[in-house]
């Protein structure tokens, strides 16, 4: 139901916004307002791709900061990227384009709930994954052999 009404893009004021996203992401979302700022909501929230929270696994991470006026939603929140951990420059120059497109697009909706959630998808999964089959099928065995899964019980 929360996330239905975030999806829908139902205009409410950033208030009841960012109470759903602090219903949705507990302690994860930092939420800072300041009326005298000109950004006076500031958001924050660390990304990384699910690892069933095990943090030596998490190898990819970014801080997302989205600064909101008292225009939105019908002005696009500033976007940055912070703190990134296993991303190149490239990555995370092509991550803020894809915010800011899908931000723009959305302008006049509640959009903040989509950009954390595009935010968070694994930069290794947006790759397209490519192979030279032919390449592949010439190259030399491998230099130790291959070891067997077996899973531990």
């Amino acid at each position: 139901r929360v996330r239905d009404k975030m999806a829908s893009g139902e205009r409410d004021d950033p208030h009841s916004e960012l109470d759903i996203l602090r219903s949705i992401y507990l302690d994860e979302v930092q939420i800072d307002h300041d009326a005298n700022r000109e950004h006076p909501w500031m958001l924050s929230i660390t990304l990384h791709p699910s690892t069933a929270h095990v943090t030596e696994s998490q190898f990819v991470r970014l801080t997302l900061h989205l600064c909101l006026t008292e225009q939105y939603p019908d002005a696009v929140p500033t976007i940055s990227i912070r703190n990134s951990r296993g991303l190149s420059d490239e990555q995370i120059q092509r991550i803020q384009k894809e915010l800011e497109e899908e931000a723009e697009k959305r302008r006049g909706e509640q959009v903040l709930y989509q950009l954390i959630e595009t935010a968070a998808l694994c930069p290794v999964c947006r790759e397209p994954l490519t192979y030279d089959l032919g390449r592949l099928s010439t190259a030399a065995d491998p230099d130790r052999p291959l070891e067997p899964y077996i899973p531990s019980e």
